[in-house]
């Protein structure tokens, strides 16, 4: 009786082992699934951005410059935006025409865009 009892304990044991062995194995590599899922849709939500802004650039004419060379940097980019649509209009530094509201010049007022839109590229 005591060793069929024991016996059979044991089987049960060993079975609920397998079994929970089982469970962990296929949570494991649902959790990896769930990880790896993250990070696909991140990247691909940040292609998404970098699309964007390099066709927005595109459309601005300031993703390439005069050599035909990448411009990726967007204080370049406004610059070169800038150089390319003042051709009717001389830039200044100190053009009244060209400050903004506060007195900051354009040049000035570029820089500072070009800063927040490093500190917050999500808001592009």
């Amino acid at each position: 009786g005591e060793s069929k009892r024991r016996t059979d304990k044991s089987e049960l044991l060993d079975y609920h082992e397998e079994k929970w062995q089982a469970i962990r194995s296929l949570l494991q590599e649902g959790l990896e699934e769930v990880e790896f899922a993250e990070r696909f849709v991140s990247g691909f939500a940040k292609a998404g951005v970098i699309f964007a802004d390099s066709t927005r650039a595109v459309c601005d004419d300031k993703m390439l410059d005069d050599s035909g060379n990448t411009v990726s940097n967007s204080f370049l980019q406004n610059r070169l935006y800038k150089k390319r649509n003042a051709q009717t209009q001389e830039y200044s530094i100190d053009s009244q025409d060209q400050s903004t509201e506060s007195g900051q010049s354009a040049l000035l007022n570029s820089i500072l865009e070009a800063q927040l839109e490093l500190a917050n590229p999500q808001n592009l």
